[in-house]
């Protein structure tokens, strides 16, 4: 009896661990498609050896992603984080949507002077979305913060440590 409870509180233990690994991985990829949905790019060298891209469609397309993951993370994390901040980021996650929504999509396709060829641009509701999309990530790691440090707490005072 003794082993099989031990057992099952290790299995616990794993599932915990794996379920936090996994949040963690995930919050990595929301800062990569951030970063890619702001710059279409990781870096400068990316940028080069991809020119013939279209950028636009690359940062609308990371900016999909992201929302994929975001909207994955909030349904995980739903029953583990106080009901008012889950709704805040919930809120939050719905007013992105809604703009997404009112722009029908971010991507326009801007044709040259020959009327046949020419190039994505994206509209001007995607770059105001930006900071939202920036202030969602940052809410989701602080309400997980607690899991992965038992020191942290939560404060006005913005630093997040007391």
């Amino acid at each position: 009896m003794e082993i099989e409870e031990k057992t099952n509180q290790e299995d616990t233990r794993s599932f915990a661990d794996k379920w936090l690994n996994n949040v963690f991985e995930t919050l990595m990829k929301l800062e990569d498609y951030e970063r890619l949905l702001k710059n279409g790019c990781s870096d400068i060298m990316d940028f080069v050896q991809n020119k013939e891209l279209d950028l636009a469609i690359v940062q609308e397309k990371n900016y999909q992603l992201f929302m994929t993951e975001i909207e994955i993370i909030l349904n995980d994390i739903n029953h583990f984080i106080d009901k008012k901040e889950y709704l805040s980021l919930l809120i939050k996650f719905k007013i992105i949507r809604s703009k997404e929504n009112e722009a029908n999509g971010f991507l326009r396709f801007n044709k040259d002077l020959d009327g046949y060829t020419g190039n994505y641009i994206l509209k001007g509701e995607f770059y105001e979305i930006i900071p939202y999309i920036s202030n969602l990530r940052g809410m989701v790691v602080t309400s997980l913060l607690g899991f992965y440090n038992p020191k942290f707490q939560k404060n006005t005072d913005g630093d997040g440590l007391k």
